[in-house]
């Protein structure tokens, strides 16, 4: 009798896939949105989450510029934190697409269980750029917008270990600031008769001028912070930086599609 090859079967959840790198964008988005908007919030002015015959741990901030002080360092805290949430979920998500890599690899008899069990550990150990680095060198996983997650990575870093001060070693080389990068949608009307305008938050609710179309595009966006300097950010820079993930994030997903069509695995 002819000897019998053995099968293993491959189930890949793609959608459970998507959900990891898009669960930490929506948290990201909405816990933001939460402290900000407190933040911004004139009738939110207590802090204290103590109860009765409790020791004091804050003394009461007196009057509005110390409360207005308090309430921007604890917006720049709550949007570190949404960075770092955007920053440790893609890490997840590329975790979990180096596991899905790996795991074809040995059913394709490509890689021993062992290595792959020994590969992705030392993946997991990897800083995101890295790991991004090995998904484009060894399987051709590719995002475009490496210069712009690096950008708001440093700014995350400035936020979150320098109270939101610009560093030195956050700057670009030689130029004493802090330039972040981030996409944004363009919506322009183009009219008829030739006029071309941009739509902005700033022009909503929006007349046309006459007969014509809408469109938008993707562009890019970046405001630079000097040295020793604050970074300020408004509630829409961070919306459109949540948008760079989810475009990040799907650049990342459609090439791993493209790769397990490649390998034969998806139709």
């Amino acid at each position: 009798m002819p000897e019998q090859k053995s099968v293993r079967t491959i189930h890949i959840d793609l959608n459970k896939l998507l959900e990891i790198g898009n669960l930490g964008i929506r948290r990201a988005y909405v816990f933001s949105g939460y402290g900000i908007n407190a933040a911004r919030d004139e009738r939110l002015n207590t802090f204290d989450i103590g109860g009765p015959l409790q020791i004091t741990i804050v003394p009461p901030l007196n009057g509005e510029k110390q409360i207005e002080k308090s309430k921007k360092a604890f917006e720049q805290w709550i949007i570190g934190n949404a960075f770092r949430e955007l920053f440790e979920a893609q890490e997840m998500f590329a975790n979990e697409i180096f596991n899905i890599l790996l795991h074809v690899e040995i059913a394709q008899g490509r890689m021993e269980p062992l290595q792959g069990k020994k590969n992705l550990s030392d993946f997991q150990r990897k800083g995101i750029y890295e790991k991004l680095s090995i998904l484009r060198r060894d399987f051709g996983l590719r995002i475009k917008l490496g210069t712009h997650l690096r950008s708001i990575n440093k700014a995350r870093n400035c936020l979150t270990h320098n109270r939101g001060i610009v560093r030195k070693r956050e700057e670009a080389s030689g130029r004493d600031r802090l330039t972040m990068k981030w996409r944004r949608l363009k919506f322009a009307f183009h009219g008829n008769e030739g006029q071309n305008v941009e739509i902005s938050a700033a022009k909503i609710p929006f007349e046309t001028p006459g007969e014509g179309h809408l469109s938008f595009s993707v562009r890019d966006r970046q405001k630079s912070f000097l040295v020793g300097k604050p970074i300020v950010l408004k509630p829409e820079d961070i919306h459109e930086i949540c948008f760079t993930y989810v475009l990040a994030n799907t650049q990342l997903f459609n090439g791993l599609k493209k790769k397990l069509k490649q390998l034969g695995i998806m139709k």
